[in-house]
């Protein structure tokens, strides 16, 4: 069965296409030309005839003669390609063959010979016509040209079949034996192709020649490929029993923040279990996600090392508040990887909820006051200035309320300290019930407290009387106490109120001006409260 994908029926049907092609042009071309040819040479042996009788036409017309006319006549009529002849003289003889012959060639155009005098050159006595056979010119001519373009398309279709038959035998034959070879040479093994003597030096020699270079190369290649696979496997169990064995929790994250590599104990610690379907976003893991997002951009941009404690985010009402220690590293990727030009981040994640719980417990002992739940003097410096640089940055006003309890010494005295226990958290409730959460409240110790606020956008002393007002009204109503007693106490409140113009004063100078307001309301009859506005410069200026 023939088929059109082998090489050799392809290289055949080519060369017989352009064979038969310039065949057939060629041949076209020849028998226009040779039959052109062969009718310019008909025409032209007849005009070579006329050229021969030339002189005893002259003769015949410059004397009219009769007999030496049909002489002329009669040497050419022997020609099988002349119909008639006609000769003229210009005294208006003529003479002629045959008029019947003459007649039948007179709508074909004659071959005219002028005739000059004999004596006289140049004097023209009459005029020789030739009427040619075209019929038979031009089937003559059909006849040799039909020859030569049956000769010209047997040499070009002889050549064909030469070269056909050499390419065959120099060209195909040698590939088909190379290609049959090739396909039963293994690459990994040490086989090669052999070059006949005869293709030695040619393109095919070069070509047998580079089939074993590139052979060489695949075998040198597939030995080096399974020397780096069985390196390969052996990495890839070390990173195996390191990463998945690791007792931190490790992954890695693409640029959009998407879980990508993640080890045991990272799904654990941040319950990627638990997650929705579709890639996992670091930022949904955590409580703060803006905070995580910003740290990952300064990460792949700035290439920054990252590490802090963070809160995670609760997946169950059940489960407590979680914390997280992470590391975050911009990962680094090999020029030969195939990542070349990703960005990575590498983060370790360690779950320290259990050092996390016992440090906020620890630190809420020391900064808490044990009876009131309320803040103690620990630390109390920091707050305020941490709240009073927040007032600053945003152009808000800063207060500060210093409060002391009155008539709270007689229920220590009287009804003992238990009962004086119980009026301080009753007072520590009622504070949490007049200030905003995020207000600092602070019991300073014995019967004084403390709060501060932000003003926003300003210094309202309204506000601040509300406040006072409300502050005084909760704490006037009774305390109960054991065995069906209450306890009835007041309050004197001296009130600091600072803005960004007074920026130059410091905390401990801001508390000093609200004690010396609730000093002049307990010179005032207590139970009352009094605000101080300091001088943006020097002085004080109160208000009541």
């Amino acid at each position: 069965m023939i088929t059109f994908k082998k090489l050799s029926v392809r290289i055949t049907l080519v060369i017989s296409f352009f064979a038969l092609l310039v065949a057939g042009v060629g041949s076209a071309v020849s028998y226009t030309d040779t039959l052109r040819q062969e009718r310019n040479k008909a025409y032209a042996r007849i005009m070579e005839l006329a050229k021969t009788v030339e002189k005893s036409a002259q003769i015949a017309a410059y004397l009219d003669n009769q007999e030496i006319a049909d002489d002329v006549i009669g040497g050419l009529m022997n020609n099988e390609v002349v119909a008639g002849v006609l000769l003229k003289s210009q005294s208006g003889w003529h003479s002629t063959n045959d008029h019947k012959p003459l007649n039948d060639a007179l709508g074909e155009a004659p071959l005219a010979l002028d005739l000059d005098s004999p004596f006289s050159p140049g004097e023209k006595v009459g005029v020789l016509q030739i009427f040619p056979k075209h019929d038979v010119i031009e089937r003559n001519a059909k006849l040799i040209a039909r020859n030569q373009a049956l000769l010209l398309s047997s040499y070009t279709l002889i050549v064909a079949l030469i070269i056909m038959l050499a390419i065959q035998q120099i060209f195909v034959r040698t590939i088909k034996t190379v290609a049959s070879t090739l396909n039963r040479i293994d690459p990994s093994g040490t086989k090669r192709l052999h070059c006949p003597l005869s293709h030695r030096k040619d393109e095919i020699g070069h070509l047998i020649a580079d089939i074993n270079f590139l052979l060489d190369i695949s075998h040198f290649r597939i030995h080096s490929e399974r020397e780096l696979r069985e390196q390969l496997e052996k990495l890839e169990q070390r990173f195996r029993l390191l990463f998945e064995n690791a007792s931190v929790g490790i992954c890695v994250l693409n640029e959009h923040g998407d879980v990508i590599l993640h080890n045991p104990v990272c799904r654990e610690v941040l319950r990627l279990d638990a997650a929705p379907e579709g890639p996992a976003r670091v930022e949904q893991f955590f409580k703060d996600a803006r905070q995580i997002n910003r740290i990952v951009f300064d990460t792949l941009t700035a290439g920054e090392l990252t590490n802090g404690e963070f809160e995670l985010a609760t997946t169950d009402d059940l489960d407590g508040p979680r914390w997280a220690q992470c590391l975050f590293s911009k990962a680094r990727v090999s020029e030969t990887s195939e990542f070349e030009g990703s960005a990575f981040v590498q983060m370790i994640v360690i779950d320290i909820t259990e050092r996390k719980i016992e440090e906020l417990q620890t630190r809420f002992k020391a900064e808490r006051d044990p009876l009131t739940k309320l803040f103690n003097r620990n630390g109390l410096e920091t707050r305020l200035n941490l709240m009073r640089d927040l007032a600053l940055q945003e152009a808000c006003g800063f207060a500060i309320f210093l409060m002391d309890l009155d008539n709270f010494k007689p229920i220590n005295d009287n009804y003992g300290h238990e009962a004086g226990d119980t009026v301080l958290i009753a007072v520590a409730e009622r504070l949490l019930a007049c200030f905003r959460a995020n207000d600092i409240l602070v019991r300073l110790g014995g019967d004084e407290f403390l709060a501060a606020l932000i003003c926003k956008p300003a210094i309202n002393q309204a506000d601040l009387s509300r406040i006072a007002q409300k502050t005084i009204r909760l704490l006037l109503q009774d305390i109960p106490l054991n065995q069906g007693r209450n306890a009835n106490i007041g309050v004197s409140i001296g009130i600091c109120a600072s803005g960004p113009e007074h920026a130059h004063l410091s905390i401990a100078q801001l508390i000093d001006h609200a004690d010396k307001a609730m000093y002049q309301v307990k010179l005032a009859g207590k139970n009352d409260f009094c605000i101080s506005v300091p001088s943006p410069m020097r002085g004080d200026r109160s208000t009541s």
